[in-house]
This record gives C-alpha cells, sequence and structure tokens, in this order.
C-alpha cells in the first residue's frame, strides 16, 4: 500500500450558522424585557437606527403585520418602581433611635450584619463575646433589645424564640400558648396531637384553637421587610376576550417605535454611484439594521402562531380554569405549525402570557397527561388543581387518604394510582391525612 499525499474532492451538506442566523435565534428567545435591553443595545451601536414616537398608522419601514398588534405608547413602568432598602439598613435605622455604649452599639451593628433574609441571627452567643472579647451577658442584652425592634420575632436564633417573641407581644394570648411552643413544638410537627394534649392538660378542642392561633404567626418575619423589584414582569403576549372571541396580542411596543433614520437614508443616495469610503460602512450598518428587522417580525409571527395553537387547544382551561388545563407537549405545538421542536422551546423560554385567568409562564400551559375515561386525557397541573380542591373542601375532622383521593379522582373519569396521587400531594405541599385532621 502506498502512503502519499492526494486531493480529494466531495460534494457534502452541512448547516452553517450565519450570523443571521444566529441573531434570529438569540432575538427569538428573548423575553419582552430582554428584548428591549437588547433593541437599546443596537440603537446605540448602529447609527443608522433610531427610536420614533408611535403616532397614528404604523411606523415607517415596518411591515404591516396580518394579525393584532399592540399599538399603545409603552408605558415607563419601570420609573415607579421604587429602590427598597435593605433588611440590614431597616434595621439599622431602628436601632439609630436606641440609646447605646459603645460597645453595645458594635455589637448590635455586627449581630445586624448576620441576620439571613428570613430574619434569623446566624451566629451563636459564644461567637459574638469570642469575636468582642466580651461576656454574654452584654451580647444577650444587646441581643434582646434588638428583638424588641418590628416586625415582631425578628432577630431569633431559632423557630421556636421567633414564635415565643410574637408570642410576648400579643395581646390576650392564651396561657397554654407559649407552653406549646416552648416544650412541644416537635411533638405538634409529628403529628402526636393527644399526647399534647394531655402534657398541656387541655381537650383537644381547646389544643386545636391554639394550633390555629399559631399557625398565624408569622415563621420569617424579615421578609416583610424584603422589597425586590426585580420580580416586576411584563407579559410577552396578551390573550383577551373580544366580542366572544379571543384576541392575540404580541406585546413589543418598543419593537413599534424602532425606525431607519431619514439622513442615513439620503446620505446612502447620495454616495451610491461613487466610490465613497462611507458607502461601505452604509451599507454593513443598513444590511446590519435589515437583518433585526427581519428577526424581529419572525419573532413577531412565531409566538404569534404558538400563542395562536395554545389558544385552541386551551380554550376550555381560559373559560373554566386551571382545573381543565387539556395535556400539551412542546411536540405537539411544533408538529402542527411544522416547526422544530427546539423553536418552540426557545420561543417560549422565561416567556409570560397575560389571559383571562391571570398572568402565567408559558411552561405554566405544556404539560403532559393522565388517561381519561372519555379519551380525551387530562394535564398533570389540572390533576394537581382537582386534589387542591378536594382536600380543601373535605372533612377536616375526616380527612381522605391518598387512596381514597384516587378513587373520587376514578368516578371523576381520571385515572391515577394512589403512589401518583401520593407523588403530586406531596409536591403541591399538603400533608398527609394524619397531618390533616383537626381534632374539634
Amino acid at each position: 500500500m502506498q502512503a502519499g499525499m492526494h486531493l480529494v474532492q466531495e460534494q457534502r451538506q452541512q448547516l452553517v450558522m450565519t450570523p443571521e442566523l444566529r441573531q434570529a435565534l438569540s432575538v427569538l428567545q428573548y423575553s419582552i424585557t430582554e428584548l428591549n435591553t437588547y433593541l437599546a443595545e443596537q440603537v446605540m451601536e448602529n447609527p443608522v437606527l433610531d427610536w420614533e414616537e408611535p403616532t397614528s398608522g404604523t411606523v415607517t419601514s415596518w411591515k404591516n403585520l396580518k394579525y393584532r398588534q399592540t399599538d399603545e405608547t409603552p408605558d415607563k413602568w419601570w420609573e415607579n418602581v421604587s429602590v427598597g432598602k435593605s433588611l440590614q439598613e431597616q434595621m439599622e435605622e431602628q436601632l439609630r433611635l436606641v440609646n447605646l455604649k459603645p460597645l453595645e452599639r458594635r455589637l448590635a451593628l455586627f449581630i445586624l450584619g448576620h441576620l439571613d433574609e428570613r430574619g434569623y441571627v446566624q451566629l451563636s452567643v459564644h461567637e459574638v463575646c469570642k469575636r468582642f472579647n466580651t461576656d454574654e451577658e452584654t451580647v444577650e442584652r444587646v441581643l434582646h433589645t434588638l428583638q424588641q425592634f418590628e416586625p415582631a420575632g425578628i432577630c431569633a436564633r431559632d423557630l421556636r424564640e421567633c414564635l415565643l417573641l410574637q408570642i410576648a407581644r400579643m395581646q390576650d394570648a392564651p396561657p397554654l400558648l407559649a407552653p406549646l411552643v416552648r416544650d412541644h413544638l416537635e411533638h405538634l410537627a409529628e403529628g402526636k396531637w393527644k399526647q399534647v394534649a394531655l402534657a398541656l392538660d387541655c381537650d383537644e378542642r381547646t389544643l386545636q384553637q391554639l394550633v390555629d392561633m399559631l399557625r398565624k404567626l408569622d415563621p420569617n418575619p424579615g421578609l416583610q421587610l424584603l422589597h425586590d423589584p426585580g420580580n416586576y414582569i411584563v407579559p410577552d403576549v396578551i390573550v383577551e376576550r373580544v366580542d366572544g372571541e379571543y384576541a392575540i396580542s404580541v406585546n413589543d411596543p418598543f419593537q413599534e417605535m424602532l425606525r431607519i433614520r431619514p439622513e442615513y437614508v439620503r446620505l446612502r443616495s447620495q454616495v451610491r454611484e461613487q466610490h465613497h469610503p462611507v458607502r461601505q460602512y452604509l451599507a454593513e450598518r443598513f444590511q446590519a439594521a435589515d437583518w433585526l428587522f427581519r428577526s424581529l417580525d419572525s419573532r413577531r409571527k412565531t409566538l404569534y402562531n404558538i400563542s395562536k395553537v395554545i389558544v385552541r387547544r386551551q380554550e376550555i382551561f381560559l373559560e373554566r380554569g386551571i382545573a381543565f388545563l387539556r395535556p400539551m407537549t412542546l411536540a405537539d405545538v411544533a408538529h402542527e405549525l411544522g416547526l422544530h421542536e427546539s423553536t418552540v422551546s426557545r420561543a417560549i423560554r422565561n416567556k409570560y402570557v397575560q389571559t383571562p385567568r391571570g398572568l402565567m409562564s408559558f411552561k405554566t400551559l405544556f404539560s403532559g397527561g393522565l388517561a381519561t375515561i372519555g379519551g380525551e386525557g387530562t394535564s398533570r397541573v389540572g390533576v394537581k388543581e382537582q386534589i387542591k380542591q378536594i382536600v380543601r373542601n373535605e372533612n377536616k375532622k375526616k380527612p381522605l387518604s391518598d387512596q381514597q383521593l384516587a378513587n373520587v379522582l376514578s368516578k371523576m373519569g381520571i385515572k391515577i394510582s394512589r403512589r401518583t396521587v401520593a407523588k403530586y400531594r406531596e409536591e403541591l405541599a399538603i400533608p398527609s391525612s394524619a397531618k390533616r385532621k383537626r381534632l374539634g
């Protein structure tokens, strides 16, 4: 066998990710807030692009689409969102109103610096003593001062202390409530109610009343002072009921404001026939703008078409609620639209839809299903909602077991096993029947 170098010519096909394709995929998966940020960056980078306040009619250079669009001027909602102070800053403001010695103030600031978001102190008295070379009595005195701050239960070291601090501020608190928390909290969590009632020398009805009061206390008082404006959600698609039919709007108002600057259009026509160094630059900038417009156009059409399929498949959910959510997968929508499943996945990534049933993530509307006697099937989300409703309406003195829940669902036409009911119940954070039982 001879070894040597030689040329071979062959023909083959392969997918090449062009800059235009990469941009289209990126734009498709942007949420409305991410898209607005991206468009602002593009306007800054490309001088031929600019913003234009929408007037009557459609913005120049933007194609008229055949579906309904939002044409309202976008409100600057971020101007109405205040930036809140952190938990530590709010606690330090309360600390300024207290007269403390220099060492005690340093101790207080150090303790406040070790609060978690729930409002619990994340270090021991011994650690503070070692850090400042002081005695436990001083640290305990400072900690007691901090525990008088608002909200009630703040600066506790554990759940028991947190609840006791709140009980101490209650007016006309039952005398057995504090002993219940102090001595029997673990037994209560384990469902040993009869043992607790015997230890407190009270009847089961009284114990139930104490537990009801206990459930009204806040185990995470620090969360009351947290303010996170980052949770503001803007829907990407809006579904409304108009004249008996569902109308779909792709919420992209900033997209409507994007335009080509007229002065650059005139400049391009002036240098078109010349060997001008600006001509090549303008050609590249106009090409980039054209790619951006095409990507935005594709994103809008894809989102609209996907939303249209979802609304048609989930119409009964829109009319009757989450319990009637139908089984639907990404593959189902992709097959109907002639798209790849990954395209649908990108299109709904981190996006929200405003429906007559409220604001929800697109992913909420996609769910696997269980078989029904009628053969239509029902979604897992819908089954979970049915379980919640059944548990909500059950006899609290005789709560239903998992098998009994499965039997009730079976009578409703949903084929489900006891193990699946137990799985869904745990995912919903619903306690077992033994822990749901009320004594009085």
